[in-house]
């Protein structure tokens, strides 16, 4: 294992950590969610609340755990650029929604842009993935 290892698998734990805790809210109390889905006109709400839950719960296990991680982290970056376009569209508001949803849109972006560093680089040393390359 190279010294690379270790800050590789912290990485891929923090990039996760907020995919897991949201995919995990909108499983165990989907309405919020679904609310603000429907506020933003898209069809099936709930449909949409639990498929977002399941690919957050199980694409940033994934990612923790090394297993398909390039795959796992580029479905998190779609996703992730689709929700920001779709939620966070700072652009058109005024005020104090703007400055909150730039912050978010900005977040979410360096979020991407992790992610996408596991996609092109894989998930390092201490992951399934090179568990498996070794075998």
């Amino acid at each position: 294992m190279n010294a690379q290892g270790w800050p590789l698998l912290i990485a891929r734990i923090l990039l996760a950590l907020m995919f897991l805790l949201a995919g995990f809210e909108k499983l165990s109390a989907p309405g919020g969610t679904a609310g603000w889905i429907a506020g933003a006109g898209l069809p099936m709400p709930m449909v949409l609340t639990i498929a977002s839950g399941l690919l957050e719960v199980v694409a940033g296990t994934l990612l923790v755990i090394g297993w398909q991680a390039r795959w796992a982290a580029l479905a998190l970056a779609v996703f992730t650029v689709a929700a920001n376009l779709l939620f966070h569209n700072y652009w058109s508001m005024t005020g104090e929604p703007r400055m909150i949803n730039q912050l978010m849109f900005l977040k979410n972006t360096a979020v991407v842009g992790g992610l996408l560093f596991v996609f092109a680089f894989g998930p390092g040393t201490v992951s399934l993935d090179a568990r498996k390359a070794l075998t």
